[in-house]
């Protein structure tokens, strides 16, 4: 290989890595952001229509709906607990992915050793997936628990 087709190559490994830590920087940024706002949101709305109803006097509860309500009261703090959680580590998985392609790119341009094997499934990408989906599924748990009570509260 000629040492021209040898630099183009080099150049464009070394473009490709720009390009994918600026990729993997947006999206460290984009993790603080959209779905689990939302996510967020919604819970703190169900926290906050949840204590209405339970401290609203002229509503009488039984037992039984005001377990339900307590336990979908839980689910929604739980749902914002884990959620912190699950961007910590997410935080984490792209700062680190970052990080690699930054030494990649140092690397191509000493030219001088090869560069260490990254695992995209690292420990903190595989924790940020299951917090995730923990968050996800406690929100929708909350959310039916209170629709259901709020449906025999009303009926």
């Amino acid at each position: 290989m000629t040492d021209d087709k040898k630099q183009i190559r080099e150049n464009r490994t070394y473009d490709n890595m720009r390009n994918y830590r600026s990729n993997a920087l947006q999206n460290w940024f984009y993790s603080f952001q959209r779905i689990d706002l939302l996510i967020v949101t919604i819970s703190t709305g169900g926290i906050v229509i949840l204590l209405s109803i339970l401290g609203d006097k002229n509503i009488v509860l039984t037992t039984c709906p005001k377990v339900f309500l307590f336990l979908s009261l839980i689910l929604f703090a739980l749902t914002i607990i884990v959620n912190l959680f699950s961007q910590l580590f997410s935080a984490k998985a792209n700062k680190r992915a970052a990080d690699w392609a930054l030494n990649e790119m140092e690397i191509i341009n000493k030219q001088t050793e090869e560069s260490e094997s990254y695992n995209r499934n690292t420990c903190y990408g595989k924790t940020t997936k299951i917090l995730n989906n923990i968050s996800l599924y406690s929100l929708v748990a909350g959310i039916l628990l209170s629709l259901i009570m709020s449906g025999i509260i009303i009926f």
